[in-house]
């Protein structure tokens, strides 16, 4: 599926913007709320957080790093959507991590534009303000200075294809794909 293609890519993406080895570190991707609750168990636990507000994109998505070892220890905050692969009236078998903790269905258009725009951002070269931790780029540059802006139909989808976060995923249309 290509949406699930996008959003494990996404998480690679912030996995290299703060420069993680992706086998010992997981993203988690949660709401604003989700992770209030979610880092009172991560306090003693050393993470990595981004916020699509850091970005200036009001896109209510906080992007959490943490240890695949040190999740493992972490119990889940809320339940639902693809987080269970088994359930009877005596247990619970819990999907794997990072599914485990990301309950319900994800914002996934959204994850997917907050991982764009930090690739973009890295493309860039911009960086954040340490002392504000805001970005230096504005959300208009972002949106408006792009080089695909010129293109348009079909043209632009091929250009999207082309694209990091798309690359060798087949973008599904009725009029591409038979």
């Amino acid at each position: 599926m290509v949406t699930t293609e996008l959003f494990e890519r996404a998480r690679n993406i912030i996995l290299k913007y703060f420069r993680l080895n992706e086998k010992k570190y997981v993203v988690v991707f949660c709401s604003p709320r989700r992770y209030k609750i979610f880092k009172v168990q991560l306090k003693s636990i050393n993470y990595f957080v981004v916020s699509s507000k850091n970005f200036d994109l009001p896109l209510g998505i906080r992007a959490l790093a943490v240890k695949k070892k040190d999740l493992k220890k972490c119990s889940v905050v809320y339940t639902g959507g693809g987080m269970i692969k088994h359930v009877t009236s005596n247990y619970v078998v819990w999907a794997d991590i990072p599914e485990r903790f990301e309950a319900g269905t994800p914002n996934i258009v959204n994850i997917i534009a907050f991982a764009k725009a930090i690739q973009i951002l890295n493309q860039s070269g911009k960086k954040f303000n340490k002392k504000s931790g805001n970005l230096i780029k504005t959300s208009k540059e972002i949106l408006y200075d792009d080089d695909l802006l010129e293109y348009s139909g079909l043209r632009l989808l091929q250009k999207l294809r082309k694209s990091l976060i798309g690359h060798d995923v087949r973008v599904p249309t009725a009029k591409t794909i038979k």
